[in-house]
């Protein structure tokens, strides 16, 4: 744990400033990727700024409506909650696929624009992780060999997590250069990959619930099913096109 450092005699807090980089190394892989498939995004900065903006409320907001024993009204009037750490990510991607949806039928643009942003997603997604570890949050349950922090050694959730977000940033740019269409993998995997690691996470304040699922696993369920329902629709009808053609 690194929450914060020294830095010219000032405070440095870790986690904020991973996010800093995080977002501007998202945005510079979105626009190398828009570069790279001589794309022209209409309003592409507005779009960024807009999806940054609005997944981080929407994280905010998740993260105080499913944490339990909190004083909400006094979270939400503190500056420092909406400047610092607390973030629910299913939060910040439900709000940010809201903000697609808006911005798509405001611009009418195509749907393999908006590809573009997954593997930048990924990829800050990971970095933010490495956040968390350095700030000590959304940490592993007590395993003797982890990492230490909050006086136990833990599994290092955190770093397995950014791990698998780098894996899917990788995956997801070698496709989009294929030109494949990646939101439904992208959907899926992530999770897979969440579902799977919440059975070690330790931080239990965003709630068990039924057979001992975490709030964060029931959401990545109702992901998976969401793209594996909208995938298999895409393939019958491609079949269906495909038959009356």
């Amino acid at each position: 744990m690194l929450p914060f450092f020294e830095l010219f005699g000032q405070r440095v807090y870790s986690y904020p400033l991973l996010m800093g980089i995080a977002w501007g190394i998202s945005f510079h892989l979105f626009r190398y990727i828009l570069s790279l498939k001589k794309m022209s995004f209409k309003y592409s900065k507005l779009f960024f700024t807009g999806v940054f903006v609005i997944s981080w409320i929407g994280a905010k907001l998740f993260f105080v409506l499913t944490s339990q024993g909190i004083n909400e009204a006094k979270v939400l009037a503190n500056s420092n909650f909406w400047l610092g750490g607390g973030f629910v990510f299913y939060g910040g991607l439900v709000f940010g696929i809201l903000f697609v949806l808006i911005f798509k039928m405001l611009t009418k643009s195509p749907w393999s624009h908006f590809n573009v942003l997954i593997p930048p997603l990924a990829l800050g997604h990971g970095i933010g992780r490495i956040g968390c570890l350095l700030a000590g949050c959304c940490y592993g349950k007590v395993w003797p060999y982890g990492v230490f922090m909050h006086n136990h050694h833990r599994y290092p959730v955190q770093l397995m997590e950014a791990a698998g977000l780098f894996l899917i940033a990788f995956i997801t740019f070698k496709l989009l250069k294929s030109g494949k269409k990646i939101i439904l993998f992208y959907i899926f995997s992530y999770g897979v990959l969440r579902f799977i690691l919440e059975f070690i996470r330790g931080d239990e304040i965003r709630g068990i619930w039924a057979f001992g699922l975490s709030t964060s696993q029931l959401v990545a369920l109702s992901f998976i099913l969401l793209a594996a329902v909208l995938y298999f629709l895409g393939l019958k009808l491609d079949k269906s096109r495909a038959a009356s053609s």
